[in-house]
């Protein structure tokens, strides 16, 4: 799996203070639902999107905590940042795939012009 990286500003309860931190996290996106399987039986639920946060580190020059990282924040803020990074990677590899798919079609329409036609 890969490890992302993105950098937040994040508010501690714990500190009472705003971090600059770098969040390292996995991401898995799910499975979908499968209503019927080939034979007619009945499918499965899939699974959801999920989430890992790896580690937290601190951007910041000032002095934080020995023992600081992802107990210092609301995890659930921390899961939410991530998941939202994780849809916008989505999103783009998304629009990278259909450009390079347009891209090749193209190319393959300027290939088929200049073959010689029997």
């Amino acid at each position: 799996m890969t490890v992302h990286r993105i950098e937040e500003s994040v508010y501690s309860e714990e500190t009472d203070k705003t971090y600059d931190i770098t969040i390292e996290f996995t991401y898995s996106p799910g499975t979908p639902d499968v209503r019927y399987l080939p034979n007619g039986d009945p499918g499965y639920p899939g699974d959801p999107p999920e989430v890992e946060i790896v580690s937290v580190y601190s951007n910041s020059d000032d002095p934080v905590p020995l023992d600081f990282g992802v107990s210092y924040f609301d995890e659930e803020v921390l899961t939410e940042l991530c998941m939202q990074k994780s849809v916008q990677i989505e999103d783009e590899a998304d629009e990278e795939e259909a450009d390079a798919l347009y891209e090749n079609a193209k190319q393959r329409e300027i290939d088929d012009e200049g073959e010689e036609q029997w």
